[in-house]
């Protein structure tokens, strides 16, 4: 595999990591926790910076509750919203 494919293969990981991320509603530092990484590890990730270990992989799939295909579709990073994502309102509560 050429550099450029591993490249962009990078890019679409971080960009679904980073989508599967913010639909959950986690920051970088909530996913990085559950992971066992330090949250500028997340970060290098999502930027395409870092391709991870097999062990890390497996990690994040399970934190993100997704498979591998769902990490490997082609992407693009989304531009970065300001702030840590919203809360999530619970319903029936006063």
């Amino acid at each position: 595999m050429r550099d450029r494919e591993v490249q962009r293969a990078l890019r679409h990981f971080g960009a679904n990591v980073r989508r599967h991320r913010l639909r959950k509603r986690m920051t970088q530092g909530d996913l990085a926790e559950m992971v066992g990484v330090e949250p500028l590890f997340i970060r290098v990730l999502e930027r395409a910076q870092r391709a991870p270990s097999f062990a890390t992989l497996v990690r994040l799939l399970v934190a993100l509750g997704v498979d591998a295909s769902d990490l490997f579709t082609p992407a693009e990073l989304q531009p970065n919203p300001r702030g840590r994502p919203r809360e999530r309102r619970r319903s029936g509560a006063s």
